[in-house]
């Protein structure tokens, strides 16, 4: 099976509002923009063509890359990161620009490619810059077990060159890939904004006031009786008007929280232990890298993803039936508070029409709009 190209970003949802723009360029590129306190910070994540790749095709490839650097904005820290598919060398003469940290003395063709651009774009090859024991700087494994390369690459501006605090290979992500994930520590803040640590707003069940009289009955009996202790207790010829208003929230709030406090339940999530349990099967048979054991993991890595399908279809089915029992008893507020959970995230596809005419005001001045599919 011919294996299918691409680069993409996985945004958390803290930082979603920090994505400025993105654009995907081509199968080997994409770049988006972030909003940060000091710079934005345009990244671009590549896959580079292999070694044994023609040299018009690596040609057209840096080509691209000069242009999509070039046309970023000119104040922006810009980062270049992803698959190079290179082997930088300890090289002195490119010491200021590679560092002597790389496991590879010398750079195969896509080294030599990947110092030239950093050199004429003024940046630096931060990947093989930090000490690390040599099994947190390989990136590939080949399936034979032995042979291990650093061929993913970070690269940076030398202005902000020392923003990079460390590079690192993580080895324990399970990542269902002969890849290891690399992970970056950069130190300048992503401007967002945070709730407060450990304050958490409470939920109150207010639909109970509407259907059970008695609970609405005891809320106000309950407001009654603090506010005549309260009064009792006080003296009102030296109160004034803000601090009576201050003593009814205090009791308002705390009858509340007594009466209407709603039981926050943990969140049931479809992954559960069997998932987990079928996944560190599969795993198990990625440390034997033999021909059979490539077989049995296809068949285990099949078994895994089937399981994983099954327990999410069942989880949404249970969504599903609890929004309709929901529209069944007519609790509007919960069932888009439901359907807004279930949708979360959700991005609707654009679609697009062909030769479609649209009729105007009143039936009068038809037009036609030509578009692809």
């Amino acid at each position: 099976m011919k294996s299918t190209l691409g680069t993409g970003f996985v945004v958390s949802k803290e930082y979603k509002g920090s994505i400025m723009e993105f654009k995907p360029i081509n199968e080997r590129i994409c770049t988006p923009r972030i909003r940060a306190r000091l710079f934005n910070i345009t990244l671009i994540c590549v896959h580079a063509p292999t070694e044994e790749t023609e040299e018009e095709v690596k040609d057209r490839f840096y080509e691209e890359l000069e242009n999509v650097y070039d046309g970023a904005a000119g104040h922006d820290v810009k980062i270049i990161l992803g698959d190079m598919n290179a082997k930088i060398g300890r090289e002195k003469m490119y010491k200021p620009v590679i560092g002597q940290e790389s496991i590879h003395m010398e750079s195969n063709n896509n080294g030599e490619r990947l110092k030239d651009f950093a050199v004429n774009r003024n940046m630096i090859v931060s990947s093989t810059y930090f000490p690390h024991k040599r099994i947190h700087k390989m990136t590939w494994g080949s399936p034979d077990g032995i042979t291990f390369n650093q061929i993913h690459h970070v690269l940076m501006d030398r202005r902000h060159g020392s923003d990079v605090k460390d590079i690192r290979s993580c080895r324990g992500a399970d990542c269902d890939s002969d890849h290891f994930m690399v992970r970056v520590k950069y130190k300048q803040k992503i401007a967002n904004i945070r709730k407060a640590k450990g304050v958490r707003q409470k939920k109150y069940r207010v639909e109970e006031l509407k259907k059970d009289e008695g609970v609405a009955k005891q809320h106000c009996k309950e407001i009654q009786i603090e506010i005549g202790k309260k009064g009792i207790e006080e003296n009102t010829d030296g109160n004034i008007v803000e601090e009576k208003w201050q003593n009814c929230k205090e009791i308002i709030i705390k009858s509340t929280d007594k009466i209407l406090t709603r039981d926050i339940k943990p969140k049931k999530d479809w992954f559960d232990e069997d998932c987990k349990r079928y996944i560190e099967v599969r795993n198990k048979f990625l440390q034997r890298p033999t021909r059979a054991s490539h077989q049995e993991y296809q068949e285990k890595r099949r078994m895994a993803k089937k399981r994983r399908r099954e327990s999410k279809r069942k989880w949404e089915q249970e969504k599903l039936e609890e929004i309709e029992d929901l529209a069944k008893r007519q609790e509007i507020r919960q069932l888009y508070q439901k359907t807004g959970q279930l949708k979360k995230g959700f991005q609707p596809r654009t679609s697009m029409c062909k030769n479609k005419k649209i009729v105007g005001r009143r039936g009068r001045n038809p037009k036609k709009i030509d578009g692809a599919h």
